[in-house]
C-alpha cells in the first residue's frame, strides 16, 4: 500500500464507490467474464504459487523476486480499486493511466513501490464469502472453503490475472499472490486449489516480533490522523496492524489468556509462537 496522501480526491471517491458493497464488484466480475470470454478460454493455466506468513517475514521481497520471473502473473496496484474485475477496470481506466512513479510504501520500511508493483487483492474474495471468520477483535482460522460460488469466483479471478499478464508476456501462466491472511487457512487454500504451492517464509522470532510492534505503532499513529488510510486497509482485508488490528486466534491463543496490549513486545512474541506452533501441528 502506498502512502495514502498520494491518493487524490477522485481516487478516494472511486475507492468508496468500489467498496460500498463487495457483492457489487462480484456482479461486475461476472459481466467481465462474459465480455472477455474468448480471451479467458484461450488462457493457459499452470500451478499457482501463494506466499503467506505472519507479516514482516519477507513476503513482499519474495513476491517481487518471483514476480520478475516470466511464468508468473500477479495483480498490481493499477487494479485498485475494482480489484475483482481487473480486465474490465484496465479497459475503462486506460485513458487515465498514470506513469509508474515510485515512492516508499506506507510502512515506512524503505520498500519502494509504483502503480506497476506486484500486489494481491484476493483477500476481498475471502472477506466476501467467509465474513463470519472475521470477528470484531480477532480472525478465526478455518480449513473448509467448499462453497461452490467461492471456488468458481476464485478460479475465475486467477484466470483473469494470468490473462492480463499474458498480453505482455506470453510465457506467463502461473498465478502468483502474496496474502498474509492465507496463513489462517492453508488447509482450506489447498483444498480449493490442490495443485498450488504455498511458500511460508520463516524469520527469527525476536526480530520479527520487534518489527511487528514497530509497524503496529506506526500504523496506529497513521490511522489516528488519516481515516481514509484506516478504511483503505480494512476494505482490502489488511488487519495486521494499527486501528484495524485483528490477530488470527490460532488455537485460541488470544482468547484463552488475559489480553496483552499489542503495544508490548510480549504480545507479538506470543503471536509468533502461536502462529508457527499451529503451522507445525496442522499441515
Amino acid at each position: 500500500m502506498s502512502t495514502t496522501s498520494s491518493h487524490s480526491a477522485l481516487e478516494r471517491a472511486l475507492h468508496r464507490l468500489a467498496f460500498a458493497t463487495r457483492r457489487a464488484q462480484l456482479g461486475l466480475a461476472d459481466l467481465e467474464a462474459r465480455l472477455f470470454r474468448k480471451e479467458l478460454r484461450a488462457t493457459t493455466m499452470g500451478a499457482p504459487v501463494f506466499i503467506t506468513a505472519l507479516p514482516r517475514a519477507g513476503t513482499t521481497m519474495l513476491l517481487e523476486v518471483l514476480a520478475g520471473c516470466p511464468e508468473f502473473a500477479t495483480q498490481t496496484y493499477r487494479d485498485m480499486p475494482f480489484v475483482l474485475c481487473p480486465m474490465l477496470w484496465r479497459k475503462l481506466s486506460r485513458r487515465a493511466r498514470r506513469q509508474g512513479v515510485a515512492q516508499e510504501r506506507a510502512h515506512g520500511d524503505g520498500i519502494v513501490i509504483s502503480p506497476d508493483s506486484p500486489e494481491a487483492f484476493e483477500e476481498v474474495l475471502w472477506l466476501t464469502f467467509f465474513g463470519k471468520h472475521y470477528g470484531t477483535h480477532t480472525i478465526t482460522p478455518w480449513r473448509d472453503c467448499r462453497k461452490a460460488e467461492f471456488l468458481e469466483s476464485f478460479a475465475a479471478h486467477r484466470r483473469k490475472v494470468v490473462a492480463l499478464r499474458a498480453r505482455e508476456e506470453p510465457r506467463a501462466n502461473r498465478y502468483l499472490a502474496k496474502n498474509n491472511q492465507n496463513i489462517a487457512r492453508i488447509g482450506a487454500l489447498l483444498d480449493a486449489v490442490p495443485e498450488a504451492m504455498v511458500l511460508v517464509p520463516f524469520r527469527d522470532p525476536l526480530q520479527q516480533a520487534a518489527s511487528l510492534l514497530q509497524q503496529h505503532l506506526h500504523f496506529s499513529a497513521l490511522h489516528q490522523k488519516d481515516a481514509f488510510a484506516k478504511r483503505y486497509m480494512a476494505d482490502l482485508g489488511h488487519f495486521d496492524f494499527g486501528a484495524n488490528l485483528r490477530p488470527i486466534d490460532f488455537d485460541d491463543w488470544h482468547g484463552s489468556r488475559a489480553p496483552q496490549a499489542p503495544q508490548q513486545l510480549h504480545f507479538w512474541l506470543d503471536y509468533w509462537l502461536a502462529t508457527y506452533r499451529h503451522l507445525l501441528t496442522h499441515p
